[in-house]
């Protein structure tokens, strides 16, 4: 280790003299014209014997004072001098060497004392700024797997732009994985150089700052932070800082690690643990907004939570109702609000996001406020689909004001959440529509009732065991419903009631009930409801029962008022009739053109008058059930063809195209075929008059494997959503009507009802305001 090229040498002479004497004795034997030094303690007691061994000059070690002596050998003036500021300068480095051992001495300690390093940070920090001059001290912990690093540490003076708890993005500036490459010093120069290309630098100008020194920490190669220090004094960090704050960070990265370790340790404890808690509240809870509160509360000691959401699917699947709210508010999104799903917003039922001020402004993050939640400080939000039975019923999100707040793990978790709280609210929604539903069933008015196909009840409520006189048999159990109707009202429903409740979804029709130990029957309204087994076949059949005789007694007043109007009215208009032909032939006399045109248009005026009598009677014929009709088997497609011819000449007066559309099947079907001819008439004059003229009216004839399908389309004002089924009632006029001033009996639609549903079919409109409407009605197909 010892040349002659060297200049001088150096021992630390507190050790025994034997053992230094060996040491001189080694160093004059390879270099025996280099001068010997020596450090001694202040008070040891062998400086004389020292020098006698050979050794130039003694220092101690308090405050480095020297011994003056005797140099022993002949040196130059100059010699002399460089010998001296040679020997200061190993002074310093020896204090130095001396702090600094100390230093890492106490942080090694420091980091041994405990598993969690952030406990300990301010020491470290004091200890630190022993070796090197800092105003501001910041320690930052790596995720290589999301390329960020969070300042979990920041002590001294703030710097503007890196406040604690700032998440860095290292994305476009450096990977995670290259911060141990190197000690990055920041000198005034090269701060202000980067004032405007990197984000904070700046800020930390402003605040003061002109030099900084970043050290990575790594462990077993891998990066798990840095460790910062910033001053207000220019240039302030030299090459042996910058040591120093090597080995510094190597006494601290192995700490930093095994924190880090034991953090995420106790973090997956401490999840566990508050799932299991999740969970049973979960099983325990039988309110939906006490899970929500409990859940929301069992997640803000895992992440941070500024605001949280819970909405939910509506019943018809169109929107989300916000069920739960807590924290910062949101214009527009509180507690209660109707969400419409619109093909974006519909987009956060398919998959769990997050959101970030790195993606917050992106199109392809779909944001249900619209933006909202940025706006209103919620720069962060992760967000997960709820999913039951293989199904979305809506979604739960959390959001943080500070910038990217939650990571993928967080999101990950919150799924996790998500899947343990979905069934139990699905379940507890239908349980609240249960008990909605049986306090409905009880109380209710009208006959419910559930059956199996050959109409045994298992189940009757209340009202309809009071309706059927059966109050006495208690739920109703295993009474047979078919009683109480005739042999042909039971026949219909087996028949062709039955197959489109199962195709349809429901089946509707007005029959005659007779109560037990009754001889008196009762007008009802009975609907049947299809209840399917998990392969979809109807098992059983809901079965509701509206009372009708209240309805009934007033029809029946109108029926007679509508039978005596139209009997005085026949009469007269039958002489009116016979008088106007009479004129109009020249019995009273020749008419010139004038007197012609007059009578003329009371004939007109009385032809009018008289099909508004034959429609009362068969309004009043159809309410009273005082009509037959004539079944037959016929082709609908010949039938249709007839129909428009009749109808032709409404249709040509005002320039109105007729366009059939027909079946590649033979639609025969068992019905009265004048009956529904009258049906088809009315339907297609009612589209002569309303529709615009000049346009196109499409009658389009399908059949499926239960029942032929007629639609009337035409191009005209339309009829609003809240008039379809109104228009069917008599007397009634759709505000398109009244606007348009078209003259009619308003009596049409309401005898194509009648006459339709009187034989096991449907009718129905639809329509979109200023684009036209579509009359539609269905008959039971012949099935061979």
């Amino acid at each position: 280790m010892i040349d002659d090229r060297w200049d001088l040498i150096f021992f630390d002479a507190r050790s025994s003299l034997k053992s230094i004497v060996q040491a001189v004795e080694f160093a004059r034997t390879h270099a025996a014209d280099t001068p010997i030094f020596a450090m001694i303690d202040s008070d040891q007691e062998n400086p004389t014997q020292l020098l006698d061994i050979g050794i130039v000059d003694l220092f101690t070690t308090d405050g480095m004072p020297r011994i003056a002596v005797s140099v022993t050998r002949t040196l130059s003036a100059d010699e002399d001098r460089k010998l001296a500021l040679e020997t200061r300068r190993l002074q310093d480095e020896i204090r130095l060497a001396g702090d600094e051992r100390d230093v890492l001495t106490e942080i090694g300690q420091l980091v041994s004392s405990s598993l969690d390093i952030g406990q300990i940070y301010d020491q470290l920090v004091a200890q630190i700024k022993k070796l090197i001059p800092l105003e501001t001290a910041a320690i930052a912990v790596a995720d290589v797997a999301t390329d960020t690093v969070t300042l979990e540490y920041v002590a001294g003076n703030e710097m503007g732009g890196f406040p604690q708890g700032r998440v860095l993005a290292m994305s476009g500036v450096t990977p995670v994985s290259q911060l141990a490459r190197f000690v990055l010093v920041l000198d005034t120069a090269l701060l202000e150089e980067m004032r405007s290309e990197f984000p904070g630098i700046e800020e930390l100008l402003d605040s003061g700052v002109r030099s900084v020194m970043a050290t990575p920490l790594v462990h077993r190669d891998e990066v798990v932070g840095f460790l910062a220090t910033a001053t207000s004094e220019e240039n302030a960090y030299t090459p042996e800082h910058v040591a120093a704050a090597e080995r510094i960070s190597a006494q601290i990265s192995g700490a930093l690690a095994n924190s880090r370790l034991h953090a995420r340790i106790s973090r997956i404890s401490q999840i566990r643990e508050i799932l299991v808690q999740i969970g049973r509240e979960a099983s325990s809870t039988s309110n939906v907004r006490d899970l929500y509160t409990s859940v929301i509360n069992s997640l803000k000691d895992l992440f941070p939570i500024d605001r949280s959401v819970i909405a939910v699917r509506s019943e018809d699947g169109n929107s989300l109702v916000i069920e739960h709210v807590s924290g910062l508010e949101v214009e527009g999104l509180g507690e209660g609000q109707v969400l419409a799903l619109d093909d974006m917003s519909d987009g956060i039922l398919s998959k769990s996001q997050l959101i970030s001020v790195d993606n917050v402004d992106d199109d392809q993050i779909l944001d249900p406020s619209g933006g909202t939640w940025a706006k209103s400080g919620l720069m962060s939000n992760i967000r997960t689909p709820l999913r039951a039975r293989d199904s979305v019923i809506g979604f739960i999100a959390i959001s943080g004001t500070a910038d990217r707040a939650y990571t993928q793990n967080d999101l990950a978790l919150l799924e996790r959440v998500s899947d343990q709280i979905s069934p139990v609210i699905e379940s507890l929604h239908l349980l609240d529509r249960v008990r909605s539903l049986a306090a409905t069933v009880e109380t209710t008015l009208d006959l419910v009732a559930i059956c199996d196909l050959r109409g045994v009840a298992s189940y009757i409520n209340p009202a309809g065991l009071r309706l059927l006189d059966l109050e006495d048999s208690g739920t109703g159990a295993g009474i047979s419903l078919t009683e109480f109707v005739t042999s042909d009202v039971v026949d219909v429903i087996e028949g062709s009631g039955l197959r489109q409740a199962e195709v349809m979804g429901g089946w509707q029709a007005e029959i005659a009930l007779t109560p037990r130990n009754s001889d008196n029957s009762i007008p009802v309204e009975m609907q049947l409801v299809p209840v399917r087994n998990e392969d979809g076949e109807m098992i059983a059949v809901n079965l509701f029962m509206r009372d009708l005789r209240e309805r009934e007694a007033v029809q029946v007043q109108r029926r007679e008022f509508v039978s005596t109007v139209s009997h005085e009215l026949r009469t007269p208009l039958t002489s009116m009739k016979m008088y106007a032909d009479m004129l109009g032939e020249g019995d009273a006399g020749e008419l010139n053109d004038q007197q012609q045109r007059l009578v003329n248009n009371m004939k007109s005026t009385v032809d009018r008058l008289s099909r508004m009598v034959d429609d009362l009677n068969v309004v009043s014929l159809l309410e009273a059930g005082r009509f037959s009709l004539q079944i037959e088997s016929f082709d609908i497609d010949e039938l249709v063809i007839s129909a428009i011819e009749i109808s032709e000449p409404a249709f040509s007066k005002r320039g109105i195209n007729v366009r059939t559309i027909h079946s590649d099947k033979h639609p025969i079907v068992d019905a009265d075929r004048e009956r529904v001819l009258q049906v088809m008439v009315n339907l297609l004059n009612n589209s002569a008059k309303y529709a615009d003229a000049d346009t196109e009216t499409v009658v389009t004839i399908s059949v499926d494997d239960i029942e032929v399908r007629v639609e009337i389309a035409d191009k005209g004002p339309g009829i609003e959503a809240d008039e379809l089924t109104a228009v069917f009632e008599s007397f009634y006029r759709s505000k398109s009507a009244r606007i348009s001033r078209v003259a009619g009996s308003r009596l049409g639609l309401s005898i194509a009802k009648g006459f339709i549903e009187a034989q096991s079919g449907r009718i129905w409109a639809e329509s979109k305001v200023g684009e036209g409407s579509t009359f539609i009605f269905t008959l039971p197909l012949v099935i061979s």
